[in-house]
């Protein structure tokens, strides 16, 4: 009884830090603040997790500068030090696994040649065999040979008595038969062996041909990679006054991609579907703090309206702190200040989001579809 009571305490002690770990996932939030000075081209970024236990920080100033920091271990993805230390590490761990893999690879090679070895030795003491064999049917077809010049000079001798004579005659003639049907088990027996040897022979021909056939491959390659190399220094000009119309076109291409994704979205109404839902995700993650002074004009004053009435729609921006100043005599394009926006984000939200996602009819017709495409 004590045993299984022991055995629940730790059931329910294992599945209470799995509910505490998944309640500090999903429930404790995640703080950001950036801080951007435009006039200066100084942007800031920061994100903290568990009273900053985990925090990470990005800033550009004329370079970026990222850092990661978990407890008191610091990850600097800029430095270029700590860059050159990571590739090595990186190097090394490649470099240790090639290792392994050759050396596992020679041991392969090497059992591969031990079981050749045995193999060869095998059909070795087989042929040995078979030559003994051979040999013994030899000796006794000479003595079965010269039993029967024996048993042909008593005959001869004996030539007196019909009955004795028959009688003998027909031993002879067992005799003989009893020889020919060991001539012909003799005749059998070699085809037998010849066929064997070359089995033999054809094996070890194709062994030999296996062997040599990664030469041949690689003598193959080494032509076709010269083949290929001089194929590309000739098309390399061409390829390189083409780049600029294919990059052109693959960007037409993306954009064309995009417009028939938001076309086909619009005609299933899924748009509609999905951003009723995601206004509730966005007004949850909305930054809690939005201050500074903006300043921007483009040069037509007519653009510049409708982006202002743009951003009059946004509540976000005309209920917070943060003033816009539209230049309508701007005469080129510009925006000048400084923002400061501080928020936070819980993971609950977007698990609910995924969840209402999901559960509309529409969205799993969709991705159904994606699925039998695939």
């Amino acid at each position: 009884m004590m045993i299984f009571l022991l055995i629940l305490k730790i059931i329910g002690i294992i599945l209470c830090v799995i509910l505490g770990v998944l309640a500090v996932i999903l429930f404790v939030p995640v703080f950001y603040e950036a801080d951007a000075n435009i006039d200066e081209m100084d942007y800031k970024v920061r994100i903290h997790w568990l009273a900053k236990l985990i925090r990470f920080e990005f800033r550009w100033k004329e370079k970026a500068h990222a850092v990661l920091k978990i407890l008191w271990f610091v990850i600097d993805f800029t430095d270029p030090e700590a860059v050159a230390a990571r590739k090595a590490k990186k190097e090394e761990k490649a470099r240790k696994k090639l290792l392994k893999q050759q050396k596992k690879e020679a041991k392969e090679r090497e059992k591969q040649t031990r079981q050749r070895q045995k193999e060869a030795q095998q059909e070795q003491a087989d042929r040995e065999a078979r030559a003994q064999q051979r040999e013994a049917f030899r000796k006794q077809q000479e003595e079965a040979g010269s039993r029967e010049n024996q048993s042909e000079k008593t005959l001869a001798e004996d030539a007196s008595g019909n009955d004795t004579k028959t009688e003998k005659i027909a031993d002879v003639d067992a005799g003989r038969i009893e020889v020919e049907t060991k001539n012909v088990e003799a005749i059998n027996a070699d085809e037998s062996f010849h066929k064997e040897t070359s089995v033999a022979q054809d094996k070890e021909t194709y062994e030999k041909a296996e062997q040599t056939k990664p030469e041949n491959n690689v003598r193959q390659e080494s032509v076709e990679s010269e083949k290929a190399e001089a194929n590309e220094s000739r098309t390399s000009i061409l390829e390189k006054l083409k780049s600029a119309h294919g990059t052109a076109g693959s960007i037409l291409d993306k954009v064309k991609t995009v417009l028939a994704v938001i076309r086909y979205l619009r005609e299933q109404e899924l748009i509609s579907a999905v951003w009723v839902k995601l206004q509730v995700f966005l007004l949850h993650i909305r930054p809690r703090k939005l201050s500074g002074h903006l300043k921007f004009g483009l040069s037509n004053p007519a653009d510049t309206g409708q982006v202002l009435g743009v951003i009059a729609m946004v509540p976000l921006f005309y209920q917070t702190e943060l003033q816009i100043e539209p230049d309508f005599e701007a005469e080129d394009n510009y925006i000048q200040g400084q923002v400061y926006v501080k928020g936070h984000i819980c993971c609950i939200h977007l698990v609910i989001l995924i969840i209402r996602l999901l559960r509309d009819e529409k969205i799993r017709t969709l991705i159904r579809r994606i699925r039998e495409k695939n």
